[in-house]
């Protein structure tokens, strides 16, 4: 039970930060194609 506990906030920090760096390339993609199509 403690080692999950332990484990759980590192899964879940990786997860976000994943989920961040998703979310930012697609935004990134976005802003890209807003600037190329006029």
């Amino acid at each position: 039970m403690s080692a999950w506990c332990c484990e759980a906030p590192l899964e879940s920090r990786i997860s976000s930060f994943i989920q961040s760096t998703t979310v930012k390339l697609m935004e990134n993609k976005s802003t890209i194609r807003m600037e190329v199509v006029p």
